[in-house]
C-alpha cells in the first residue's frame, strides 16, 4: 500500500482569464501503477464539447495529455478514466509529473483543477491549448478536406480519361506501324539472303546508360542511409525515455529516505496531499487525511480512527483535514471534520470533541452552511519544531 494514494481536487471556472466559481471535483486515486480519474460537474452547460485534459504548467516543461471528452449540454455530468500511471494512453507521460486537470470547451472558455491550488496563468493556458489539442480538428477542417478529396478524386477521374484516350491513338499508332511491317517483310520474301540488324548504339549511349545506372545507385544507397538514420533516432528516444523513467524513479527512492528523516509533523505535510478549501485566510495551510492516516497523530488521538461522528464525516465527503495555524504562542494544528452547521450536528460534534466549527467560505455562519468541525492536535515538542 506504500504506493497508494487517494484524494479529491476542486476545480474551478475561470473568467477573463481570473479564477472564479467551483463547478465540480475530481476524484483521483493512485494505486499499483494504475491512475483512476472520476470526474463531477455541476451546473455546467457549454455550447459544443468539454475536453478532459491532464497538464504539466513548469515553465520548462509545459505539457500534457486529453484524455476524453463530454457534451456539454448537460447540466450536471460526469466522467471516468483510467490509465497506466507511468505511460498515459501510451504516449509515454507519466502521471506523477501532472500537476492538475484543465477542461478547454468548444465556446472559448476553461476550467481547471491544479493539485496545488494555484491559479493559471491565461498566457500558460493559450500555450497549454496548442499543445494538448492542437492536432486536433474542427468541424470546418473536417468539411475543407472532404471537398479537397472530392477535387482530387475528379481530377484523378479526368486524368484517367486522358489516359485512355492517348492509349487508344497509341493502339492505331502500333497498328499502322504494324501494318508496314508486315508489307517490307513481304517485300523481302523473294530475296535469296535476308539477315537482322542489332541495334546501333553509340559511345554517348553508352556513357548516358552508365550515368542512369550511378544515379540509380546512388539514390538506393541514400535510402539506405535516411532509414538507418531513423533508426537511430528511435533507438535514442527509447534510450532518453528509459533514462528519464529511472531519473523519476532514483528521485522518488530518494524522497522517501529524506521523509524518514523528517519530524512527525514535517512528515503529514510532506506525505500527504494538498489540500486547501479556505478562503477567510485563518489558517495557514492544509493537507487531506483519511481514517488510516490517524496513526500518524500522537498516540493519544489513535482511538479517533474507529470515531463513529469522524466515520460518518469521511465516508459522506471522503475526506478528512489537517491544518495548521501561526498563532502569537507559536503554530497550532487541527484535525478538521467536514460537515454542515446545524443545532444537531453541533450537538454530536461536540460530544466527540470537536467544539469549533469554520466555514469553508468567508460567508455569515447560519444553518446549512458547509464547513469544518474541528479540534486542536498537540505534538510533544520533540515532534514538532517551530
Amino acid at each position: 500500500m506504500s504506493d497508494y494514494r487517494r484524494w479529491i481536487s476542486y476545480i474551478y471556472s475561470y473568467d477573463n482569464g481570473a479564477k472564479s466559481v467551483n463547478v465540480g471535483y475530481a476524484r483521483l486515486e493512485l494505486r499499483n501503477r494504475r491512475v483512476r480519474m472520476t470526474l463531477y460537474l455541476n451546473g455546467v452547460k457549454k455550447d459544443g464539447g468539454i475536453h478532459i485534459c491532464y497538464y504539466r504548467d513548469e515553465p520548462e516543461h509545459l505539457g500534457g495529455i486529453c484524455v476524453g471528452s463530454v457534451d456539454g449540454k448537460d447540466a450536471a455530468m460526469m466522467f471516468r478514466h483510467e490509465t497506466d500511471s507511468d505511460d498515459m494512453e501510451e504516449s509515454g507521460i507519466i502521471f506523477q509529473q501532472m500537476n492538475g486537470l484543465i477542461l478547454f470547451c468548444d465556446d472559448g472558455t476553461y476550467m481547471a483543477s491544479s493539485w496545488e491550488d494555484r491559479e493559471l496563468a491565461p498566457g500558460i493556458v493559450g500555450q497549454l491549448k496548442q499543445l494538448i489539442l492542437g492536432g486536433k480538428k474542427v468541424p470546418e477542417e473536417e468539411a475543407s478536406e472532404e471537398q479537397a478529396s472530392e477535387e482530387e478524386q475528379e481530377t484523378a477521374a479526368e486524368e484517367v480519361t486522358e489516359n485512355e484516350a492517348a492509349t487508344g491513338e497509341d493502339a492505331k499508332k502500333k497498328s499502322t506501324y504494324t501494318e508496314n511491317i508486315q508489307d517490307e517483310s513481304t517485300q523481302r520474301e523473294g530475296k535469296e539472303e535476308s539477315f537482322m540488324e542489332e541495334p546501333y548504339m553509340s559511345e554517348q549511349d553508352i556513357q548516358a546508360e552508365g550515368v542512369q545506372t550511378e544515379e540509380a545507385q546512388k539514390g538506393d544507397m541514400q535510402e539506405t542511409e535516411v532509414k538507418e538514420q531513423e533508426m537511430k533516432e528511435k533507438e535514442t528516444k527509447k534510450k532518453e525515455a528509459k533514462e528519464q523513467k529511472d531519473e523519476i524513479k532514483t528521485n522518488a527512492e530518494c524522497r522517501k529516505r529524506q521523509i524518514c528523516d523528517l519530524n512527525r509533523v514535517e512528515r503529514i505535510f510532506c506525505c500527504l496531499t494538498p489540500m486547501f478549501p479556505f478562503d477567510n485566510g485563518e489558517f495557514e495551510k492544509g493537507v487531506r487525511m483519511e481514517p488510516q492516516d490517524i496513526g500518524m497523530l500522537p498516540r493519544a488521538m489513535w482511538k479517533l480512527a474507529g470515531n463513529s461522528f469522524l466515520l460518518h464525516a469521511y465516508y459522506t465527503y471522503q475526506h478528512l483535514l489537517f491544518v495548521s495555524k501561526r498563532e502569537k504562542q507559536g503554530r497550532t494544528y487541527y484535525l478538521m471534520l467536514p460537515g454542515v452547521y446545524e443545532k444537531r450536528e453541533q450537538y454530536m460534534a461536540q460530544m466527540y470533541g470537536f467544539t469549533r466549527f469554520c466555514p469553508a467560505k468567508c460567508r455569515p455562519l447560519e444553518n446549512g452552511t458547509f464547513g469544518y468541525w474541528y479540534m486542536e492536535v498537540k505534538f510533544a515538542s520533540s515532534a514538532s519544531r517551530e
